[in-house]
């Protein structure tokens, strides 16, 4: 009983630091790499990178389906805030409300589909990470083109 309960207690702090992991890199990773994506201006390619990595090495790890697509899915939409924050501050004083309107509404939804592209790709086979980054460049590629 004992040892089911301290079981019980392990697992549940093992998914809250997991959860705290997803919550903090969703937000810090986005500024991190604007100093890389400043010096290479290649957004699609760095970022798509790094969502790469933390699905490789901070989303992958847990051992449930469920908590892995969640922590996709959140890791996705903190990144889509995080970078919507850059966007309103460089738009802070501009005429072009509109372009910022779009992108602040649809920049969340693209980061979660294409986080979750990746993770689709590593849940069939981890070493699918390749195809699930080509897609996902691809994907936020358009999404530049056009938005």
């Amino acid at each position: 009983m004992l040892k089911r309960l301290t079981n019980n207690i392990k697992k549940d702090i093992d998914i809250g630091i997991y959860r705290v992991s997803v919550f903090i890199t969703g937000l810090v990773l986005p500024i991190v790499l604007i100093f890389i994506i400043n010096f290479t201006g290649q957004s699609e390619i760095i970022e798509e990178i790094g969502k790469v990595l933390v699905i490789l090495f901070i989303i992958l790890r847990n051992p449930s389906w469920k908590i892995r697509l969640e922590g996709a899915v959140v890791f996705g939409l903190l990144f889509g805030l995080s970078e919507n924050m850059f966007y309103l501050i460089n738009f802070l004083g501009t005429e072009n409300y509109h372009i910022f309107l779009l992108r602040f509404v649809t920049t969340i939804p693209i980061h979660i589909v294409t986080v979750l592209i990746i993770f689709i790709f590593t849940e069939i086979k981890k070493y699918f990470w390749i195809f699930g980054l080509i897609l996902s460049i691809l994907v936020h590629l358009l999404f530049n083109l056009f938005v």
